[in-house]
């Protein structure tokens, strides 16, 4: 028996096959990367929910109507995972933390020793830089300071003080903590 020799040249009889072939390709590109995206944005969107969790808010209206013991900063996450200076209280141009010399937009790497990105969440700073509720004592402070292309580690010792009332207004986003 012999064998059918088959032919070796392929041969198109709709070239437009070839336009829909690319197309779906490329919807097929463009739906992967849309769930890559999504799939990073969910992952961002969990890293903030654990970074503030609702007892935050309702313990912060609690203790603010009165004033609590604190440094006299406003802090948010950073997507660098650092918690970032936003803002001083009682007022923008002063407060414990600025009179310490810390300055807006300083990331907070350490509070007494402790990385401040190794803590939980945004409540375990807060917590640390607020500390046992007592005024008077030092919380020292490792700061990241952004000079140019360059950032310094600069060294910062804050006093607790009681009574800050910070402006209702602050603290706009639910990512941040008064301290």
């Amino acid at each position: 028996m012999g064998q059918v020799q088959r032919p070796s040249v392929l041969v198109r009889a709709r070239p437009d096959l070839d336009d829909d072939l690319a197309s779906a390709r490329a919807a097929s590109a463009r739906a992967a990367a849309a769930a890559a995206l999504a799939s990073v944005v969910a992952a961002a969107s969990i890293h903030l929910a654990r970074a503030t969790p609702p007892a935050i808010a309702a313990a912060a209206s609690a203790s603010e109507a009165s004033g609590y013991v604190g440094v006299g900063l406003e802090v948010y996450v950073a997507p660098d995972g650092y918690p970032t200076v936003i803002e001083f209280l009682p007022t923008k141009t002063s407060g414990p933390a600025h009179d310490a010399g810390v300055r807006i937009n300083d990331k907070i790497a350490a509070v007494n020793g402790a990385e401040t990105r190794a803590m939980r969440c945004l409540a375990d700073v807060a917590s640390a830089l607020r500390g046992g509720g007592a005024g008077g004592d030092a919380v020292e402070l490792t700061l990241l300071r952004r000079r140019g292309r360059t950032t310094e580690t600069v060294a910062a010792s804050v006093t607790r003080v009681g009574g800050i009332t910070p402006n209702p207004r602050s603290c706009f986003v639910s990512s941040c903590a008064r301290v």
